[in-house]
């Protein structure tokens, strides 16, 4: 009694629910999604008469299993409900990565070199000789005495000595040949040039007899 129960129920849910599908082409009568009835080779469905009732069930269980659906239920469009606008949901996004930092592990700085500071080059010390070189002295103006036009005198003639000093012997011999004084050796020159200029620029000075 059991088993013709459980056998009529399983022909009815067969008749209900696989034969409609199969007959509409793999389509839900409802259109809400289509469904895929993958075939079992010949040997499987042909089944005669004869077969038991236990047969008959496992079969039609097998068929029910192998019922997939292809395409997902479309959702329907949310219906608006009084003045409130329908509901939106944010779109899926990636998770953003870790930006990559530019700063250094332990690692990595004790294999880095330290660059090396290149050696600041103090500047070069123009010397006060070349500054005061094209310098013309002028005499003391006011009242001097003897003494004092002495001391300015020889002033005069050791700063013509220090800027001769940097002349070289062709420069000396041109400047004794505009001043008209024989040129006989380098030092000598700078001396006679330094005495000639210097008694030009006090002419009424005698100097001291040796």
């Amino acid at each position: 009694m059991l088993m013709s129960e459980i056998k009529e129920d399983w022909i009815q849910q067969w008749k209900s629910f696989v034969l409609p599908a199969l007959a509409s082409g793999g389509v839900d009568p409802k259109g809400k999604k289509q469904v895929k009835f993958d075939p079992l080779p010949s040997s499987e469905t042909d089944y005669s008469s004869d077969e038991s009732e236990t047969s008959m069930t496992q079969e039609i269980s097998e068929k029910t299993k192998r019922l997939c659906i292809v395409e997902k239920r479309k959702r329907a469009v949310d219906a608006p409900i009084g003045d409130s606008p329908p509901m939106e949901t944010p779109p899926n996004r990636a998770a953003a990565r870790g930006g990559i930092t530019s700063r250094m592990t332990r690692a990595r700085t004790k294999g880095a070199l330290t660059p090396i500071l290149a050696k600041r080059r103090s500047a070069i010390k123009t010397p006060l000789s070349k500054l005061t070189k094209n310098r013309k002295t002028t005499p003391p103006s006011g009242k001097l005495t003897p003494a004092s036009r002495a001391l300015s005198r020889l002033r005069h003639r050791d700063s013509i000595m220090r800027e001769l000093k940097e002349c070289n012997a062709e420069e000396l011999q041109r400047f004794c040949k505009d001043e008209g004084i024989p040129y006989v050796g380098k030092i000598d020159a700078i001396f006679d040039l330094a005495e000639h200029r210097a008694t030009m620029q006090f002419p009424s000075f005698v100097p001291a007899p040796k």
